[in-house]
């Protein structure tokens, strides 16, 4: 019986079709990852929800200089800085995008 299994064993391992069906597992993967990845991203254009957490009281932000520009037209040195911005209005202001707003 051990010497059955080990055949068969051996019949999978070499199965053309495993790759195929790997393959494939690995693509619904991938496309399933992309497409959740953009989950951020405003449906209307290219704007970013900020990643504000469950922020419900005014925090301390990090001295972190990575600037963001809001859709209200401020550049915040963070996105934490626009979390609280946010927090304090009550408006839903997005991220157009990283860095310092340009003037258009």
């Amino acid at each position: 019986m051990p010497l059955r299994a080990q055949r068969g064993a051996q019949a999978r391992a070499s199965d053309p079709a495993m790759p195929a069906r790997e393959l494939l597992v690995l693509a619904v993967v991938l496309v399933a990852l992309i497409t959740t990845g953009g989950a951020e991203l405003d449906e209307r254009n290219d704007l970013r929800r900020p990643v504000c957490g469950e922020m419900v009281e005014l925090q301390a932000c990090p001295l972190v200089n990575l600037p963001v520009c809001g859709t209200d037209g401020n550049t915040y040195a963070n996105e934490c800085l626009l979390c609280v911005q946010k927090m304090k209005t009550r408006q839903d202001i997005r991220i157009m995008n990283d860095g310092e707003c340009r003037d258009v």
